[in-house]
């Protein structure tokens, strides 16, 4: 695994009002780092101590001590001082943590479909309640069904609104290389779309049904070219296909692929958990309702196997043979 740096970039971001209300963004800028989603990874199977991270990721000591203190300041976690005179100090996931464990299962389940060995896996979590290795889908926590993208109606919120741009500046955008063998797992592509500011924001757009270019680009607020980048790096990975609509002159309109519809129980996991903790006084910008029974939709990760929600201190990791 290593770090290369790319050229600046410039931020994107054209003069406006800001970018739509939104608790995703507002968790991704708390934990979408590439570095703190791999740490956090490493703490839900079991990582614990500075030496487990440096040894499962290769992460560099001075990023590793910098992503914990954010966590740290975040009130992800804190840095208790174990034993041998605090030499060696543990830290652990507060609730605030443990509420992000359906955040990562999402995120699971997405690498395992489409870029993991669902064969041979290295690691398998196992849904002690049930004792099945589980593959986590996102359910309703009212009814306990499985439920799609297509399922979920969107209506604004009591926070609906902008939230303020971010200041104008230039920035050097990482690079990070991993390889799937490295590790148990790694989150390799969910921490390149989530872990790049604009990435996750243009993936995001055609769930809100803005598909056309012009369009994405008024409601986001970001400059030609960094919308072009990240439109045609998104169609690369196959996240995204694009379909002529007008020919005089050429104009495309932005479709999600099954690849990239199914990353949606990310999102919804990461608005759950943005909904509790960073929505504030005036509540959440955005409310979803179950289509089927009409009631707000309470995004649950559940059980493949038994259809029950799973919990934190109800699933372990096992290394297979």
């Amino acid at each position: 695994m290593k770090t290369t740096r790319s050229k600046e970039e410039p931020s994107g971001q054209m003069e406006g009002d800001g970018i739509p209300a939104s608790t995703i963004t507002r968790t991704i800028n708390q934990i979408g780092d590439r570095w703190t989603l791999l740490i956090l990874q490493e703490m839900f199977l079991g990582a614990n101590r500075f030496r487990d991270w440096q040894a499962s990721t290769n992460i560099a000591r001075s990023t590793l001590v910098n992503r914990l203190q954010r966590l740290i300041d975040s009130k992800c976690i804190v840095k208790n001082p174990g034993s041998e005179g605090g030499k060696h100090p543990r830290y652990e996931l507060t609730e605030r943590g443990r509420d992000l464990y359906p955040v990562f299962l999402s995120i699971w389940r997405w690498e395992m479909r489409w870029y993991m060995n669902r064969e041979r896996p290295r690691v398998q979590l196992i849904h002690e309640s049930c004792g099945n290795a589980t593959a986590p889908e996102l359910g309703c926590g009212v009814c306990h069904e499985f439920v799609g993208p297509r399922d979920v109606a969107y209506k604004a919120g009591p926070g609906a609104g902008r939230d303020p741009r971010q200041p104008r500046r230039h920035h050097r955008r990482s690079v990070v290389e991993f390889s799937y063998a490295q590790g148990r797992t790694a989150f390799v592509k969910a921490a390149e779309i989530l872990g790049d500011h604009w990435t996750h924001l243009v993936i995001g757009a055609p769930f809100q049904g803005f598909r056309r270019f012009d369009d994405i680009q008024k409601e986001l607020k970001i400059s030609t070219n960094i919308l072009a980048n990240r439109l045609n790096k998104l169609i690369e990975d196959g996240l995204l296909v694009k379909r002529l609509y007008q020919t005089r002159p050429k104009r495309y309109e932005y479709f999600l692929t099954e690849k990239g519809l199914e990353l949606y129980p990310m999102n919804v996991a990461m608005m759950k958990w943005g909904d509790r903790w960073l929505a504030e006084d005036k509540g959440p910008p955005m409310l979803l309702f179950h289509k089927k029974h009409g009631h707000l939709f309470d995004p649950i990760m559940i059980c493949n196997r038994c259809n029950e929600e799973l919990h934190y201190d109800e699933v372990h990791c096992q290394e297979t043979a």
